[in-house]
């Protein structure tokens, strides 16, 4: 009975770990936590300018194609190193979404580009369907629009949520430089801009996550 009361406590330590370990605060802590990189959501991408019709007849294969780069050139895109935790990946969720988006939305004018909020966001991670093979923490790129008419530029959101109750713990973004030959190279640039941004960044969000969270803002 000694034993089985020891097992007992044994699990409901390592349940309260598991809990408490899936806030913004361990997120940034020392701890060692194991995320999975689950894309970039390209599905709400507003383009402004030099939007060819190559690119749009072909924009959900361009999108496939920068997915499988950021996740196999792990190299170049060095989540482990810019987030401090271990990283598994699976992007065959988001690469579902990306390849049943409707359309990407071509803007005329600078000026009316609708970009992303939060609120959006919730909105968007409160339809995803996850997989139940897909579990625990995982992080989430959601690209929001990219300029390739004169001030080259793009915008992305980094999102990480608890994945089996779709709760978001952190969200922040980064406005970033277009570069890249191919078009592919340019839709994953901001990626990487918001990656150095997330390094660079990483301690002062470590002292104080809910200061520089951007979820309830």
């Amino acid at each position: 009975l000694f034993i089985i009361w020891q097992i007992l406590a044994l699990a409901f330590i390592i349940l309260s770990f598991a809990i408490n370990a899936q806030t913004a605060q361990d997120l940034f802590s020392p701890r060692q936590m194991n995320v999975t990189w689950l894309g970039v959501d390209f599905s709400h991408t507003k383009i402004f300018g030099g939007a060819t019709d190559k690119i749009k007849d072909y924009f959900v294969d361009y999108c496939y194609r920068a997915n499988q780069t950021i996740a196999e050139d792990h190299h170049r895109f060095y989540f482990p190193i810019a987030y401090k935790k271990d990283f598994t990946y699976n992007t065959s969720f988001i690469n579902g979404i990306n390849k049943n988006m409707d359309s990407v939305i071509i803007v005329t004018s600078k000026r009316s580009i609708p970009h992303l909020t939060t609120i959006d966001i919730k909105q968007i991670v409160a339809k995803y369907n996850f997989p139940t093979d897909l579990k625990g923490i995982g992080l989430i790129y959601m690209y929001d629009s990219m300029c390739r008419k004169g001030n080259d530029s793009g915008k992305v959101w980094m999102v990480y949520l608890n994945i089996e109750s779709k709760e978001i713990l952190f969200i922040q973004n980064a406005d970033v430089e277009l570069n890249g030959v191919s078009f592919e190279e340019q839709l994953a640039y901001p990626v990487l801009g918001m990656l150095r941004k997330s390094k660079k960044e990483f301690n002062e969000w470590s002292e104080d996550p809910k200061k520089y969270n951007l979820l309830n803002k």
